[in-house]
């Protein structure tokens, strides 16, 4: 995770949200577009060193409370690169549902399906 980058993202976002692990930074999300009862969630990014123990299942519950408790929000969109399985099997345990297909450009700028799923809160 390059700080730089997160930081000025986090200007352009609202509810920034970094969870810690023994005091060190492995997660980071924010959510966007936020107006009358909708909102997307976005920059879900967990340390490589992190995966599998829990981290993103925690971060992203912190969204969603975030998002309904803080801005009123009672569906809550995302985008997930249809390369993500694991993010997306994780999306679905959480309650997510798909609904829509987006053409994506990957880091490698290649164009990959971006699946656009909601969660009704």
């Amino acid at each position: 995770m390059d700080s730089q980058h997160l930081y000025e993202v986090s200007l352009t976002r609202k509810a920034p949200t970094v969870i810690e692990y023994n005091k060190e930074p492995v997660g980071y999300s924010t959510l966007y577009d936020v107006e009358e009862g909708s909102g997307w969630l976005g920059n879900v990014i967990i340390s490589k060193h992190h995966r599998r123990i829990g981290a993103a299942r925690y971060l992203i519950e912190t969204m969603v409370n975030r998002a309904k408790e803080q801005f009123g929000v009672r569906e809550l969109h995302l985008v997930c690169h249809n390369t993500n399985t694991k993010a997306l099997l994780l999306y679905h345990q959480i309650g997510f549902k798909p609904y829509d297909l987006r053409i994506v450009t990957n880091e490698e700028k290649v164009e990959i399906a971006g699946v656009v799923m909601k969660l009704t809160l």
